[in-house]
Formats: structure tokens, C-alpha cells, sequence
């Protein structure tokens, strides 16, 4: 580097820049925005700008949104044009698509394998992978558009300042007057001024050749005093206005903000010529104080965040060693499994309590993070699957759901968090029957913890609420109309109305839960008192009530599981009386050998025919079933 000295005794200006000769760092590396320190050296030593990875930025937690969430966030970043601003963002968003992606892969394999398929047929497609694959696509074509434009402004600019310089030549040989050449001069450094950044690898090397020909030029011409000490009134006035701007930024309640207009002002400084020699030193104090309490600050600001993350991470970190050391080194009993998971149910909460770790080391954690929770709740279905007896273990898979449902009941995510319940529901439904006692228990406690949330959902939704109150108001209006209603003689006719009067209350929606079971009685109450007035036989009574009961459930989210208890219900009554018809049949062929006994084989004979009139209400009620189940599927 050229060596530089201040204003010489015979007027000559030898250089424009005072000793302060300086190799500039681009702070936009390509398609990354770096913040950089500014170390506080001697005026002669180069500016040099060391990365800093944290830049002031809102983090939003991705992590809480489903895939449809995020290929709309994508969409909305890509959307923006700007791509070294939402460059991390866009990443974030990627790892945490293609983390749902996987657990959903993965379960949709599971169960491929369960039904009998085989890992080489297994074939997942996924309409929402291809769009944000689409959308990444778009945003990588704009980040490799932007790298092109900004090398090739880069090098334009290389080539426009090779240009001046060479100005700066012809000047030395120019033939025209001292105060027309300088004018020319400062022309020439006002233009340079104006030029972007060139590659990073050439900026010393024209830097170092345009000062050498800024020095050659002020030899050659020997400006006068005047112009001289103008020019030095000039580039003094323009450093204390920068100190000033420098010091006004002490005060920016933004670190960043400040930190990165400070490097805007040491390039201005830079392009400023040197000023009167007393002064010099003065100012360059005055400048480089500054400088050194704004990089502290930087500096302070971001030292905060790493420890706050680092804290994070060691949060984080013991969690997850906490965990896997509830994995089991030997058989546990099912009370231990329970204590255990309750155990890492805590823990799950408490990690969502916890911020960001740093950024190299968060998908890391969470991935040791969940896989302890996996490893576990695998381990956990191993055991219970090999232990005998199906009722324990259908036990225990219930209550399993129960806790999942109960970890859930308090979530805010309606459409999420509605699709996990209607899988829990779906489950609930599939596990093999347990003891009655246990069964209406933990259904309870299941049902309990699905209407915490589907009741607050429901809060949630107001226009609901307004439908279920009209709802309410039509079904108390029936009501009152089968309480007012006066029968004709007409048996046939009177059925035919309570029916279409049935069949009116079945197809009203929801009405406030609250209400729901009290307006359910009065309407049963009031329609089987008119049942009852008929002149009618018992069985179709019986089965009449039967439907209003069951005409209750129709619509019902809870729908499908009242059907599938009754049905449970239905059948085990039915193989009852099939059994005790078998019976009395087997009973029958015995006292036919014996006399006297015609009595007794009518007396059986009876009850025969009576246990088959009632295997025929239970078809018929069956049926009604399959009738309820087929409109719920529409």
C-alpha cells in the first residue's frame, strides 16, 4: 500500500484521504445480509469487518404450523421479491415442512406394513409436497437470478472505476489550467463516490491504484493555498457532520440500526479527503470513540442473545437427558409405564415453555428431543402388546388415549388439533372391548377431555352458537306440538304423523350441549306418551320408543361410538336369547320321552315363541341401526 503523508510544506496536496487508506468490506456477501464489526484501529490501518451470525430479526416459531400453514408462509415470503431478507426464514420453513412430512410419511407406512403391504410397494404422494416443492422451486430461481445481477453489477462497477482511474491519468498530462484540471479532478471524485461495490477480491488492489493516482495528481498540479485550504475546510467541516451523525446514533434505541448506519459513515468517511494536520488526529479520536461504544453495544447486544439461546439449549439438553433416562433398562410393571409417561407428559410441557436454542444447534435438539419421546412411547407398545390377556392391554391403550386427549384438551389449533381428536376418536373406536365398569370410566374420561376442547371450539365459533340456539328454539316448538296433538281413530294415520314428527326432530341440527340431554327427555317423554295412547301391539311400541331413543344419536358428533355401543349391545342380547331358545328346543326333546309332560312342553313352547318375538324387535331395532349409520355417512 502507497505510503501517505499530510499537506507539505511547498502547498502540495498529497493526498486526499488523510492516512486512513482504507480496504472496504461488503456487508451483502451474495444472497446473505452479514452484519460486520468495525474494530477501532489507528486512522492508517485498514477498516476490517468480522461476521457476526445473529442479525436483528422476529423469529416465528414455525414449529406450530401445519403443512398448509406453511406453503402459504412460503408462498407469502416468496411473494416478496425480497430474498437475502427471507433467506433464513424460507429454511425454517423448509425444515419444518419436510419434518411434518416425515412423521406423516412415516405413519402412513406403518400402517401400509400393518395391513399387510410390503416396504418396496409403498408409495406416499402428497399434493401439498408438489406445491411447495413448486414454490421453492420459484424462490431458488430468484435467488440464483440475484446472485447473477448483483456479480454482474459488481464487475460493471470493477470496470467504471478502472475507467476513472485512468481519467485520473490523463488529468496528470493535461495541458489546461490548474483551477479547470482540479475542477475536473473533483469531478471525477464525486462519480467515484457514486459507484456500488466491486468483487470483494479486487477492492484492495483498485483502491490502493486509485489513491496512488489521487497522490500523483496533487504532485503534479501544485494547487495553490486558497484551493488548498478551501478543500481542507471542506472535507473538516464534512468529518465533524459525520461525528456528529456518529454520536446522534449513541442514542438509536435499535443496536443494529445503529451499528449498520456506522458503517455507512466510515465509508463516508473514507471518500472524504484530509483535512488541516491540527485537526487531524482530533477528529479521527472523536470518530473512533464512538465507533467503539457503538461495537460495544453490537456486540453486548448479540453476546445476550447467544447466552439466552445457550441457556435455552442447556434447558432443552437436560430435558431431553431427562427423558432418556426414563428409558427402561428392564421390565417395568404397567404402574411404572404409567408413572413413567405421566413423567414425560411434564416434560413435553415444559419444553414448549422454552425459546430458540442457537440456530446451528435447534433441529439438532428437537430431533434428540423427539426421538427419546419415541423411543419411549415405542417401547411402551411393545410391552403392552406382549402381555397376555386383551382386556388389560385394550385397557391401556385407552388410557393412553385419555392422556393423549387430555394434552390436547387446552389447544387452540381448531383445524389441527380437530383432525388429532377425530384420529384419537377413530382409534378409540378400533381398540377390542374391556370390562363394562372400566370401559364407561375411561370413556367418560375420554369423552371429557374431547368436549373440553370441541366445547371451547365451539365458544370459539359464534355463528354456531346462534344456530344451535334456533335449533333449540324448533325442537322446543316440537315439543309443544306432540304435547297439543290430538289423536284420531285412525291408528294408521296417528302413526304416520308421530313418524314424520320423528323424523322432522332427527334432521335439526346441534343444540347447546347443555341443554341437550333435558330437551332430548321431553321430547321422548311427550312422543312415547302418544305412542302409548295407540292401539297398537307392545312389540311395535317398543320398537317405536326404540327409535326415538336412537333418533337422538342421528347427527350427533359422538354419533358413530352411540351406534357401535348399541350394536355391541344389540348382539350380545340377541346370542342371549338364541342361546336360551337352543335351551328350551333341547329341553323340549327331553320331556317329550316323559308322560304327563304335555303341560310342561307347552308351558316351553311358550316361552319359545315369546324369546323369538323378541329376536325379531332386536332385528328390526338392527336394522334401524344400519338406516342411522347409512344417513350419517351422507
Amino acid at each position: 500500500m502507497e505510503n501517505t503523508e499530510d499537506y507539505k510544506s511547498n502547498d502540495t496536496l498529497e493526498n486526499s484521504v488523510e492516512n486512513e487508506s482504507v480496504t472496504p468490506v461488503e456487508k451483502d456477501s451474495v444472497l446473505e445480509k452479514t452484519q460486520v464489526e468495525i474494530p477501532v484501529k489507528e486512522e492508517s490501518e485498514f477498516f476490517e469487518f468480522t461476521p457476526i451470525d445473529n442479525a436483528e430479526h422476529i423469529q416465528i416459531d414455525y414449529t406450530q404450523f401445519d403443512k398448509e400453514q406453511l406453503v402459504e408462509q412460503l408462498e407469502k415470503l416468496i411473494s416478496t421479491g425480497k430474498v437475502l431478507d427471507v433467506k433464513n426464514d424460507v429454511e425454517e420453513v423448509k425444515a419444518c415442512f419436510y419434518k411434518l412430512h416425515r412423521i406423516e410419511s412415516d405413519a402412513k407406512l406403518a400402517s401400509f406394513l400393518e395391513a399387510g403391504g410390503k416396504t418396496e410397494d409403498f408409495l406416499y404422494e402428497d399434493s401439498l409436497e408438489m406445491k411447495f416443492k413448486e414454490n421453492y422451486k420459484k424462490y431458488k430461481e430468484q435467488k440464483s437470478l440475484l446472485n447473477e445481477n448483483i456479480e454482474k453489477e459488481r464487475n460493471e462497477n470493477l470496470k467504471k472505476r478502472w475507467a476513472l482511474i485512468e481519467e485520473l491519468k490523463e488529468l496528470v498530462n493535461s495541458k489546461e489550467s490548474v483551477n479547470k484540471t482540479f475542477s475536473e479532478f473533483k469531478e471525477i471524485q464525486q462519480r467515484w463516490r457514486l459507484i456500488g461495490m466491486v468483487p470483494q477480491q479486487e477492492t484492495k488492489n483498485i483502491w490502493e491504484s486509485y489513491h496512488h493516482n489521487v497522490s500523483k495528481f496533487y504532485d503534479f498540479v501544485k494547487i495553490n493555498n486558497d484551493l488548498r485550504d478551501l478543500d481542507l475546510k471542506r472535507n473538516l467541516e464534512a468529518k465533524i457532520e459525520i461525528c456528529e451523525k456518529a454520536e446522534n446514533l449513541i442514542l438509536e434505541q435499535s443496536v443494529v440500526k445503529a451499528f449498520v448506519e456506522l458503517q455507512k459513515l466510515h465509508e463516508q468517511w473514507r471518500e472524504i479527503g484530509p483535512v488541516i494536520t491540527e485537526k487531524k488526529n482530533e477528529l479521527w479520536e472523536r470518530f473512533k470513540s464512538v465507533t467503539t461504544q457503538i461495537n460495544k453495544r453490537h456486540q453486548d447486544y448479540f453476546t445476550t442473545i447467544k447466552e439466552q439461546e445457550k441457556t435455552n439449549l442447556d434447558a432443552k439438553t437436560a430435558i431431553c437427558e431427562k427423558i432418556e433416562g426414563l428409558l427402561p433398562e428392564s421390565a417395568l410393571s404397567a404402574k411404572e409405564w404409567s408413572d413413567r409417561t405421566n413423567e414425560i407428559v411434564e416434560s413435553q410441557k415444559v419444553w414448549k415453555t422454552i425459546g430458540f436454542a442457537p440456530r446451528k444447534n435447534n433441529n439438532e435438539i428437537y430431533g434428540r428431543f423427539r426421538k427419546a419421546c419415541d423411543d419411549f412411547f415405542g417401547l411402551k407398545r411393545e410391552y403392552f402388546e406382549k402381555q397376555k390377556g386383551e382386556e388389560d392391554h385394550n385397557k391401556q391403550m385407552r388410557i393412553d388415549l385419555c392422556m393423549q386427549a387430555e394434552s390436547l384438551q387446552e389447544s387452540t389449533e381448531w383445524k389441527k388439533t380437530t383432525a388429532e381428536f377425530l384420529a384419537l376418536q377413530n382409534e378409540w373406536k378400533s381398540i377390542g372391548q374391556i370390562s363394562k365398569k372400566e370401559s364407561d370410566k375411561l370413556w367418560k374420561r375420554f369423552r371429557a377431555a374431547c368436549d373440553v376442547f370441541f366445547n371451547a371450539k365451539t365458544a370459539y365459533y359464534k355463528d354456531i352458537e346462534k344456530e344451535q340456539d334456533e335449533n333449540l328454539t324448533r325442537k322446543n316448538d316440537i315439543i309443544a306440538r306432540v304435547e297439543s296433538l290430538v289423536l284420531s281413530t285412525d291408528n294408521e294415520e296417528n302413526l304416520q304423523i308421530l313418524q314424520e314428527i320423528q323424523k322432522e326432530w332427527t334432521e335439526i341440527g346441534f343444540i347447546p350441549l347443555n341443554q341437550k340431554e333435558k330437551i332430548q327427555l321431553n321430547f321422548r317423554n311427550a312422543i312415547n306418551k302418544k305412542f302409548e295412547s295407540l292401539a297398537i301391539d307392545d312389540e311395535k311400541k317398543k320398537f317405536l320408543k326404540y327409535s326415538v331413543k336412537m333418533g337422538n344419536v342421528s347427527g350427533n358428533r359422538n354419533a358413530d361410538t352411540k351406534i357401535s355401543f348399541e350394536r355391541t349391545k344389540l348382539h350380545k342380547k340377541a346370542k342371549e336369547l338364541q342361546d336360551e331358545i337352543s335351551l328350551l328346543e333341547n329341553n323340549i326333546g327331553f320331556f317329550s320321552k316323559s308322560k304327563n309332560a304335555e303341560s310342561i312342553i307347552n308351558d316351553q313352547k311358550s316361552k319359545i315363541e315369546k324369546l323369538k318375538h323378541e329376536l325379531v324387535l332386536l332385528q328390526q331395532q338392527n336394522k334401524l341401526l344400519d338406516e342411522i349409520e347409512r344417513n350419517e355417512a351422507k
